[in-house]
């Protein structure tokens, strides 16, 4: 009898386990498009959040090849009434917002808010040479993007101020060193000449001219001021 009651126990203990491993939370989305106008950067952004809200429309799948891993999610989707952590995805060169949802699934089920930008003129769909080399843009991006999320009143008063990090993949990585107070000099160099700096490899033909000893944005520092910890 007693061994049986161990049994039971263990047996209990096992389902309760599982069933707590198993309320992870679903996934809502918001799709939005902020405009830095300062410098003049549209950077279409989505933001992925914790939801108890069921989806009750499954919509048919279209026959072709995805570029991305695609998560089921909630459309503007409720945010539950409790603070979330976030984290703030920088995408690789020439990437996208998309480009990482098998992680941005995962972290959201465990309770993150994430945000993921398309950084203008390096991702996928939008692809402009000089962008390509003017890294430290990245790095104010997330920053102008950031801003605008905590001042959402649905979404930005759910977040836990005191738990936010950046994430990045390849440049992205560079972007998240970037915000922690890294800068990028691009001044030239004792006997370095301006000609030697090749297009951004992805270019290597192109009809747009790159100034980079004369170009005042390419040619200067810039430093982050406000930093993600």
């Amino acid at each position: 009898m007693k061994n049986t009651s161990i049994i039971l126990i263990a047996i209990f203990l096992f389902l309760s386990c599982n069933q707590q491993k198993e309320k992870t939370f679903r996934i809502g989305q918001k799709s939005v498009t902020f405009v830095d106008e300062s410098r003049n950067r549209p950077l279409p952004t989505e933001i992925w959040y914790p939801t108890t809200d069921i989806l009750t429309k499954k919509e048919s799948k279209k026959n072709q090849k995805e570029l991305f891993k695609t998560i089921e999610t909630i459309p503007n989707a409720t945010i539950p009434n409790k603070k979330f952590p976030l984290l703030i995805i920088s995408h690789g060169t020439g990437g996208n917002r998309f480009s990482l949802t098998w992680f941005i699934e995962k972290m959201v089920k465990e309770g993150y808010v994430v945000v993921s930008l398309d950084h203008y003129g390096n991702s996928t769909f939008n692809k402009i040479p000089r962008e390509f080399v003017k890294w430290w843009e990245r790095a104010i991006d997330v920053q102008y993007v950031l801003t605008q999320v905590l001042k959402n009143e649905e979404i930005g008063t759910k977040i836990d101020t005191s738990r936010i990090g950046g994430v990045g993949f390849s440049l992205g990585g560079y972007t998240s060193i970037a915000l922690a107070g890294g800068y990028v000099d691009r001044t030239i160099r004792e006997n370095e000449k301006a000609e030697d700096r090749k297009m951004p490899a992805e270019f290597p033909k192109t009809d747009e001219i790159i100034d980079f000893e004369n170009d005042r944005a390419l040619s200067f520092h810039h430093t982050i001021s406000t930093k993600i910890t």
